[in-house]
């Protein structure tokens, strides 16, 4: 499975855009979480991403990865009247060097992710 970051912008973004993109994009498979091995064990810590920055694990191509998130941003943009623009970065990544707080909540995790210890 290849792992993908996904940086999405909706262009003129309002109170509430944001917290119906992050719902969208989790249902679609992207998470605002990042699980690594800081010290190569076999026990992950799971990582809080930036904000506005989810990763997604998928057996799917760089273009159907860009579709379920073009998907997520589509509810959240075309529900205004002119519909709103948005940006989109996508890219997969093998290794990843990380400087960021541990998770400490729940919600954020994939389904069926063990909270951190």
């Amino acid at each position: 499975m290849a792992k993908f970051v996904v940086r999405p912008e909706i262009n003129g973004a309002v109170d509430g855009d944001y917290e119906r993109l992050h719902q969208e994009i989790y249902a679609r498979g992207f998470y605002r979480v990042i699980l690594a091995t800081p010290d190569g064990g076999r026990f992950g810590i799971w990582f809080d991403l930036p904000s506005g920055l989810y990763v997604g694990e998928f057996n799917l191509n760089h273009l159907q990865v860009e579709r379920k998130a073009i998907a997520a941003i589509t509810t959240v943009s075309n529900s205004y009247t002119p519909q709103k623009g948005f940006e989109l970065a996508i890219f997969d990544y093998a290794v990843a060097r990380l400087h960021l707080k541990k998770n400490k909540i729940k919600e954020k995790l994939p389904p069926g992710a063990t909270p951190n210890a």
